[in-house]
C-alpha cells in the first residue's frame, strides 16, 4: 500500500509538472524569440517544479524508511504532497512577479492560485490515486504556459 500511495502521489506531481513544462526556449506567439525575460522566467518556473518534485520524493523516501503504521504513513504522504503543491505555488508566484510578459505573469499566477487552492483539498484517497483536485483547470494554465514558454 505504501508503494501505491507513493507512486500515485509522485505520478500526480510529475504528471502535473509535465503538463506545465517547457523546453527552456521561449518565443513570442508569432514564433520570433521573446524580447523580454520570458525565457529566464520559464526556466526558473521549471526549476521550481523540479525542486518540489525532488523534495516530495525525498520526503516520501524518508517516510518509507521510518516503517510507520499505515495511517501515519498516509498522513505523512498527504502532508508532504500539500507542502509540495504550496511550495510550487509560492515559487510560481515569485516568477509571476518577475515576468515582464503580462500573459506569462497571468498564467503563472493562475497556476499558482490553482495549486494553492488544490493543496487543502487533497485527501489520502487523492494522494493514493494520484488525482489532484481541479486538475483540468490546472492543465489549462499549463497549456498556456507551454505555449508561452515554447513547445
Amino acid at each position: 500500500m505504501r508503494r501505491l500511495i507513493a507512486a500515485g502521489s509522485l505520478a500526480a506531481l510529475i504528471g502535473l509538472a509535465a503538463a506545465c513544462g517547457d523546453d527552456g526556449e521561449s518565443s513570442s506567439p508569432d514564433g520570433s524569440p521573446a524580447a523580454d525575460n520570458t525565457a529566464q522566467v520559464c526556466a526558473d518556473a521549471v526549476n521550481v517544479q523540479v525542486e518540489q518534485v525532488e523534495r516530495f520524493q525525498q520526503e516520501i523516501s524518508e517516510l518509507q524508511a521510518q516503517n510507520l503504521p499505515q495511517e501515519e504513513f498516509e498522513q505523512g504522504a498527504l502532508q508532504s504532497m500539500e507542502r509540495a503543491l504550496l511550495g510550487w505555488s509560492e515559487g510560481l508566484r515569485q516568477q509571476a512577479d518577475r515576468a515582464q510578459n503580462p500573459e506569462l505573469s497571468q498564467a503563472l499566477r493562475g497556476l499558482a492560485q490553482g495549486l494553492a487552492e488544490a493543496a487543502p483539498k487533497l485527501t489520502v484517497e487523492s494522494v493514493r490515486t494520484g488525482e489532484i483536485p481541479d486538475a483540468e483547470r490546472l492543465d489549462a494554465y499549463g497549456e498556456t504556459l507551454t505555449q508561452l514558454c515554447g513547445e
